[in-house]
């Protein structure tokens, strides 16, 4: 006999199909998700089946992580979904403690959600405007370590409703519970660069987000930054709670404000030594002042022939100043993705490896830190941390690759590609059919070294690479000539 029940999670509508479950364990499913059933009935993001042939407290143990795990797919690249328990004040600021498994976050939540709005003990999930969607999702309390967790409603645990307000997210503050902490809990400032690794850790799906790091950094600069919590008991947090909550009540006009654009800023004096911290991204996880990594507006001239060291593609990357750090997300085949706190010398090698020499590397680094003692040193230290930013990837030595530039209207009509005039007015160009194989080719393999590229065409039009090799340079060259390929 067909049966279902709807439960709002993080946003998501999950469906549970009950059909094979008897009438108890489905009064037993309903019992245990009251506090979460969805008021829309209508849509359905994703729909879960309980595990059959197990005892209750098993099937209703397992049921919560399935309608968990099914709720943060449906929303991935959607919302920043953090592993952690969030309260809500009278007012809907909702506050995020953050950390892994055992680190007291449902004990923290049963606790702080009897004087405060209960919002979730699992998954705190933040849209573009920082509005906290809720998981009023049951309470998993171990009764017995050797059993399965035991499923208590937020309201039969003592919870209070959600308050009558826009939830909107005021602070992120990472949990650290110690035997030996005071009385009375300790908060901490945390720098974004030091907070980064835990939040990295504790987020599902972060290189599903549009411009993820980005994204972070501006909700965690609406909220004052991040927070550290160090408390011996869950008790103690309940009158300092609304002190950690320093984010508005009401969201800000736009979508998503804090991260400002511009150049960095607060180099330190002297030249530091290269450091790279590494810190692999989940899948299914003093303030710093943040900006968005410039665009390079100012590359510089590039030979075809001549090799220089680059960047290597990268999903985000975001400025932390004072110290000078680059945090960047890259992201492989698989879709997983590893978070890199650059720092030392490594954020101004990195920013200027864009075809650069050594030396010129050597003079980026002493523009932005100043010289270390000797040009000696300024070469030691530089040839040290361009070894791990090579070994990790972010750096890599080559030739120049051509590329078509983004910006270039075209169209292409079968047997000839047209490049149009960016702005509308101008005349449009026609290219001949051996130009049309060489533009149609660099659209779909650049960007690509010559040679490369030479061979590409080559198979295309069933000729010799000799052919292409004496043609090939000189229409590149006028293509970005006119602006619309250029070496990269």
């Amino acid at each position: 006999m067909p049966w279902t029940l709807r439960i709002a999670a993080i946003g998501a509508i999950v469906q549970v199909d009950g059909g094979a479950l008897t009438a108890a364990q489905r009064n037993l499913v309903t019992a245990a998700w009251r506090d979460a059933v969805a008021d829309d009935m209508g849509r359905v993001d994703a729909v879960v089946t309980p595990l059959l042939g197990v005892d209750d407290a098993a099937m209703l143990a397992d049921l919560s992580q399935r309608v968990t795990l099914a709720a943060i797919d449906a929303r991935r690249g959607e919302v920043w979904m953090l592993h952690a328990a969030g309260l809500a004040l009278d007012d809907g600021r909702v506050v995020a403690l953050v950390g892994p498994s055992g680190r007291g976050k449902t004990t923290a939540a049963m606790t702080l959600g009897r004087a405060f709005g209960y919002v979730s003990d699992e998954t705190v999930a933040i849209d573009l405007a920082g509005r906290v969607w809720p998981y009023r999702k049951p309470l998993s309390v171990i009764d017995d370590p050797a059993a399965p967790k035991h499923q208590r409603t937020p309201t039969d645990a003592g919870m209070r409703a959600l308050p009558d307000a826009p939830l909107q997210l005021a602070a992120v503050v990472l949990l650290d519970r110690r035997s030996d902490a005071p009385e009375e809990p300790v908060i901490e400032e945390v720098d974004l660069g030091d907070a980064l690794a835990d939040l990295v850790e504790q987020t599902s799906y972060l290189p599903s987000l549009e411009t993820p790091l980005q994204l972070l950094a501006g909700h965690l600069a609406r909220v004052g930054g991040v927070q550290r919590v160090i408390y011996r008991e869950a008790s103690s947090l309940v009158d300092v709670l609304p002190a950690l909550a320093r984010g508005p009540a009401v969201a800000p006009a736009g979508a998503l404000a804090g991260v400002p654009a511009g150049a960095l800023a607060g180099t330190p004096a002297g030249m530091p030594a290269g450091a790279l911290v590494g810190t692999h991204v989940g899948a299914p996880a003093g303030t710093a002042s943040l900006g968005a990594v410039p665009p390079d507006e100012d590359a510089p001239s590039l030979a075809p022939d001549v090799p220089g060291y680059f960047r290597t593609p990268t999903e985000d990357a975001v400025a932390l100043v004072d110290p000078d750090r680059i945090a960047i997300l890259q992201v492989d085949a698989e879709g997983a993705g590893t978070v890199r706190v650059l720092a030392g010398v490594a954020p101004a090698l990195w920013r200027a490896a864009r075809g650069a020499s050594v030396d010129q590397l050597v003079a980026a680094a002493v523009d932005a830190y100043g010289t270390p003692g000797s040009a000696r040193d300024a070469a030691v230290l530089v040839g040290a941390a361009l070894a791990q930013l090579v070994e990790a990837g972010l750096i890599e030595h080559r030739l120049p690759r051509w590329r078509i530039e983004s910006t270039v209207p075209w169209v292409d009509s079968g047997d000839r590609v047209v490049l149009l005039p960016p702005s509308g007015d101008g005349l449009a160009r026609a290219l001949d059919p051996s130009g049309t194989i060489i533009w149609r080719e660099l659209y779909e393999r650049g960007p690509i070294a010559v040679d490369a590229l030479a061979d590409a065409v080559a198979e295309v039009a069933g000729v010799s690479t000799d052919d292409v090799m004496p043609t090939l340079p000189p229409f590149l060259g006028e293509l970005a000539d006119v602006g619309v390929a250029r070496l990269a």
